[in-house]
């Protein structure tokens, strides 16, 4: 008896070990459910953020891309600018000296014709006055008789 009385107390303290066993089992099979919903939160979220990032990450690189882009657009048409500065900066240097060249070309010409006009004007005094010897001396005889004929 006293075996089966150990025995009992031996299965009853083993029951009670199991019980607590159990409770702790099931404390911890709780936390552990806790746990696991708190890690698929945890999942969700960071999924949630991992799209987001990727999408953020898509933007930016179709951002800098764009940026890339406009930066060889705006460097192509400052390159076409000074292009057409030169040019411009070429046409108008041109067209001073073409302008310089006509003004020297005037100065000469008209240089030319106070030349010409002056010989003209100085052939034209020089005929007038000859022009007035000749009818003084062609008259000269007329009055020479004429006054040769008075005398008489």
């Amino acid at each position: 008896m006293k075996h089966i009385e150990l025995s009992y107390n031996e299965l009853q303290e083993k029951y009670h070990i199991a019980e607590q066993l159990e409770g702790q089992l099931k404390q911890l099979n709780e936390m552990f459910n806790e746990k696991d919903l708190q890690l698929t939160r945890h999942n969700d979220l960071f999924e949630k953020l991992k799209i987001d990032y990727e999408r953020q990450h898509v933007y930016l690189l179709d951002r800098d891309e764009n940026i890339r882009l406009l930066k060889l657009e705006l460097k192509q048409q400052q390159q076409d600018l000074n292009d057409l500065i030169q040019m411009k900066t070429n046409e108008i240097k041109n067209l001073t000296e073409k302008n310089l060249q006509l003004e020297n070309d005037l100065k000469e010409e008209k240089e030319k014709l106070v030349n010409e006009i002056q010989s003209l004007l100085q052939k034209i005094t020089s005929l007038e006055k000859e022009k007035k010897e000749f009818i003084q001396v062609k008259s000269y005889p007329k009055s020479f008789a004429s006054r040769f004929f008075i005398i008489l």
